[in-house]
């Protein structure tokens, strides 16, 4: 892959929703800044279904389900 350019990105998450993607990157072996841009990239729903990360009942449940009660995100 030839080199890229970077730009820094700062996006405010709810810290649950940030110890779920921390979790995640984990998981995946991948360092969080990398996971996290992948992850709004290809969104979420996509990146768990790779298969590399083990979904957890709680991250399951609030990117699958009408369950989740936290609020979106606002300001993206």
């Amino acid at each position: 892959m030839e080199a890229t350019d970077k730009v820094r990105l700062h996006v405010d998450v709810h810290p649950r929703d940030y110890q779920l993607l921390q979790s995640a990157a984990e998981r995946t072996g991948m360092p969080i800044g990398e996971f996290c841009a992948l992850t709004m990239h290809l969104g979420v729903r996509e990146t768990l279904s790779w298969g590399a990360i083990r979904r957890t009942p709680e991250l399951t449940e609030c990117v699958e389900g009408d369950r989740c009660d936290r609020q979106p995100a606002t300001g993206l």
